[in-house]
Protein backbone atom coordinates (compact mmCIF):
# COMPACT_ATOMS: atom_id res chain seq x y z
CA UNK A 1 0.00 0.00 0.00
CA UNK A 2 1.79 3.18 -1.36
CA UNK A 3 1.29 6.46 1.21
CA UNK A 4 -0.03 9.61 -0.13
CA UNK A 5 2.06 12.55 1.18
CA UNK A 6 -0.02 16.16 1.92
CA UNK A 7 2.46 19.21 2.07
CA UNK A 8 0.93 21.72 2.35
CA UNK A 9 2.94 25.53 2.34
CA UNK A 10 0.31 25.63 5.45
CA UNK A 11 1.77 22.81 7.52
CA UNK A 12 5.16 22.45 6.23
CA UNK A 13 6.93 25.69 4.57
CA UNK A 14 10.04 23.50 3.86
CA UNK A 15 11.57 22.76 0.34
CA UNK A 16 11.83 19.06 -0.83
CA UNK A 17 15.44 18.97 -0.07
CA UNK A 18 14.26 20.33 3.63
CA UNK A 19 11.74 17.64 4.17
CA UNK A 20 14.30 15.81 7.32
CA UNK A 21 12.86 18.92 9.20
CA UNK A 22 9.03 17.78 8.91
CA UNK A 23 6.84 15.57 11.18
CA UNK A 24 5.28 13.08 9.39
CA UNK A 25 1.96 12.79 10.82
CA UNK A 26 -0.47 10.13 9.60
CA UNK A 27 -4.09 10.89 9.08
CA UNK A 28 -7.26 9.36 7.28
CA UNK A 29 -4.91 7.25 5.19
CA UNK A 30 -2.48 10.26 4.08
CA UNK A 31 0.72 11.29 5.80
CA UNK A 32 0.74 15.11 6.54
CA UNK A 33 4.21 16.65 6.69
CA UNK A 34 4.41 18.76 9.49
CA UNK A 35 7.29 21.25 10.34
CA UNK A 36 8.78 19.88 13.81
CA UNK A 37 9.79 23.51 15.11
CA UNK A 38 5.96 24.86 14.22
CA UNK A 39 4.67 21.81 14.99
CA UNK A 40 6.28 22.06 18.74
CA UNK A 41 5.22 25.80 18.60
CA UNK A 42 1.34 24.97 18.30
CA UNK A 43 1.48 22.74 21.23
CA UNK A 44 3.07 24.79 22.94
CA UNK A 45 0.68 27.45 22.50
CA UNK A 46 -2.61 25.15 23.10
CA UNK A 47 -0.64 23.91 26.42
CA UNK A 48 0.46 26.99 27.76
CA UNK A 49 -2.65 28.94 27.22
CA UNK A 50 -4.54 27.83 30.48
CA UNK A 51 -1.61 28.02 32.30
CA UNK A 52 -0.04 31.75 31.06
CA UNK A 53 -3.90 32.71 32.18
CA UNK A 54 -4.23 31.58 35.40
CA UNK A 55 -0.67 31.31 37.10
CA UNK A 56 1.34 33.52 34.31
CA UNK A 57 4.01 33.29 36.65
CA UNK A 58 4.42 29.62 35.82
CA UNK A 59 5.95 30.79 32.43
CA UNK A 60 8.93 32.50 32.53
CA UNK A 61 10.05 34.44 29.57
CA UNK A 62 13.68 33.38 29.56
CA UNK A 63 12.58 30.07 28.38
CA UNK A 64 12.24 31.69 24.58
CA UNK A 65 16.51 31.84 24.55
CA UNK A 66 15.93 28.07 24.62
CA UNK A 67 15.32 27.88 20.59
CA UNK A 68 17.45 30.26 19.61
CA UNK A 69 20.91 28.03 19.42
CA UNK A 70 19.16 25.23 17.30
CA UNK A 71 18.10 27.72 15.07
CA UNK A 72 20.78 30.17 14.68
CA UNK A 73 23.56 27.02 14.31
CA UNK A 74 21.06 25.91 11.60
CA UNK A 75 20.91 29.10 9.84
CA UNK A 76 24.32 30.53 10.31
CA UNK A 77 26.58 27.19 10.50
CA UNK A 78 24.59 24.82 7.83
CA UNK A 79 23.88 22.25 11.45
CA UNK A 80 21.37 19.51 10.45
CA UNK A 81 19.98 18.86 14.25
CA UNK A 82 17.77 17.04 15.35
CA UNK A 83 13.17 17.26 15.14
CA UNK A 84 13.24 16.47 18.75
CA UNK A 85 15.38 19.86 19.20
CA UNK A 86 13.36 21.35 16.67
CA UNK A 87 10.03 20.13 18.53
CA UNK A 88 11.19 21.06 21.60
CA UNK A 89 12.05 24.68 20.90
CA UNK A 90 9.21 25.13 18.90
CA UNK A 91 7.18 24.49 22.51
CA UNK A 92 8.68 26.65 24.27
CA UNK A 93 8.22 29.50 21.65
CA UNK A 94 5.01 28.23 21.86
CA UNK A 95 4.45 28.74 25.44
CA UNK A 96 6.27 32.40 25.23
CA UNK A 97 3.38 32.93 22.80
CA UNK A 98 0.70 32.04 24.53
CA UNK A 99 2.08 33.75 28.03
CA UNK A 100 2.36 37.34 25.23
CA UNK A 101 -1.82 36.27 24.05
CA UNK A 102 -2.91 36.11 27.50
CA UNK A 103 -0.84 39.09 28.75
CA UNK A 104 -2.31 41.64 25.98
CA UNK A 105 -5.83 40.14 26.42
CA UNK A 106 -5.83 40.79 30.34
CA UNK A 107 -3.95 44.42 29.46
CA UNK A 108 -1.11 43.49 32.04
CA UNK A 109 2.39 44.30 30.48
CA UNK A 110 5.42 42.44 32.36
CA UNK A 111 8.70 44.52 31.69
CA UNK A 112 10.49 41.40 31.86
CA UNK A 113 8.17 39.26 29.38
CA UNK A 114 8.57 42.64 27.16
CA UNK A 115 12.52 43.09 27.58
CA UNK A 116 12.42 39.15 26.48
CA UNK A 117 10.51 39.96 23.43
CA UNK A 118 12.66 42.74 22.37
CA UNK A 119 15.68 41.05 22.78
CA UNK A 120 14.19 38.09 20.37
CA UNK A 121 13.17 40.59 17.87
CA UNK A 122 16.83 41.94 18.52
CA UNK A 123 18.26 38.44 18.09
CA UNK A 124 16.29 37.50 15.03
CA UNK A 125 16.94 40.91 12.82
CA UNK A 126 20.98 40.27 13.40
CA UNK A 127 21.08 36.85 12.44
CA UNK A 128 18.76 37.79 9.28
CA UNK A 129 21.66 40.34 8.79
CA UNK A 130 24.13 38.16 8.84
CA UNK A 131 22.12 35.95 6.40
CA UNK A 132 22.05 38.40 4.21
CA UNK A 133 25.54 40.04 4.47
CA UNK A 134 26.58 36.15 4.26
CA UNK A 135 25.12 35.33 0.52
CA UNK A 136 25.64 38.96 -0.44
CA UNK A 137 29.24 38.31 -0.26
CA UNK A 138 28.95 34.80 -1.97
CA UNK A 139 26.90 36.66 -4.94
CA UNK A 140 29.60 38.81 -5.31
CA UNK A 141 32.16 36.30 -5.36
Amino acid sequence: MTRTFIDHPLLSHHGQAERYRCLSMPFGGCQFLVCARCGGAFVGFVAGLPLAWFEPVLIPPWVLLLAFPDWIAYVLLAYRGTNAVRVASGFAIGLVYALNMCELLQLRFRADLWCMNGLAVAVYLATLWFVLRKRRSVVSL
